[in-house]
């Protein structure tokens, strides 16, 4: 598929969004502006739909085995399964997993904690579903676990947001994103289930949060 192009500073607002974008006033301080509308979202992920079903009918699947990183891809995970089911894609079987190197903080700590239990995926090809790849340890240590240690036949990762200009330089090469929604620029960002500190997970839109309210701190996972 297309590796799209960096998202400007301006945002992607699709005209008919536009209405339904606009900072809230008691979010203005916190909030710099709308990055990814709804509608442009809904089309990407279309395409990553797509191209998994392409994928996966090229390779005669008969499932796709997703695992979904909580909390933050929960909401991109949701619509990616629907959109899938509607490109006539095979079977979904759903697993969520909780995977950081973040905690609480705005820093990453440098280790990854995964929690939860997974079903059986020994000889399944399984796609890693996440919200946005920063340093890539996360997924660089998913990746590893699951083939190393439970066995899978092959783990694709699909993200719906990249940041590149914040990955480790070892990473920038061993560690590959199969379906990437948007490329965008070393900024913080939130909303459609990405959060910044625990916050603004529920809006139905991505957004650029203002560092500086931030305490001006670096990072996110």
């Amino acid at each position: 598929m297309r590796i799209p192009g960096t998202v400007p500073l301006g945002g992607l607002i699709h005209p008919k969004d536009s209405a339904q974008v606009s900072v809230r006033k008691d979010l203005k301080g916190q909030i710099n502006g709308p990055l990814i509308s709804p509608t442009f979202l809904q089309e990407r992920i279309h395409d990553l739909a797509v191209a998994i079903c392409r994928d996966a009918k090229n390779e005669k699947a008969n499932e796709i085995q997703v695992v979904v990183v909580l909390k933050g891809a929960a909401p991109f995970a949701n619509m990616l399964c629907q959109e899938i089911y509607r490109c006539g894609g095979p079977p979904v079987r759903i697993n969520y997993i909780k995977a950081s190197s973040y905690a609480k903080s705005l820093e990453s700590s440098g280790e990854v904690k995964i929690e939860g239990h997974l079903p059986y995926i020994r000889h399944k090809d399984v796609i890693i579903v996440d919200d946005i790849v920063d340093t890539g340890l996360t997924l660089a240590k998913l990746k590893k676990y699951f083939l190393k240690e439970r066995r899978a036949a092959s783990v694709r990762i699909c993200a719906l947001l990249d940041k590149k200009a914040r990955r480790l330089p070892r990473l920038r090469k061993g560690l590959k994103i199969d379906y990437i929604g948007f490329n965008i620029p070393n900024m913080f960002v939130a909303g459609y289930g990405i959060d910044c500190a625990e916050k603004f997970r529920e809006i139905p839109y991505v957004v650029a949060v203002n560092e500086g309210y931030f305490g001006k701190k670096k990072g996110r996972k």
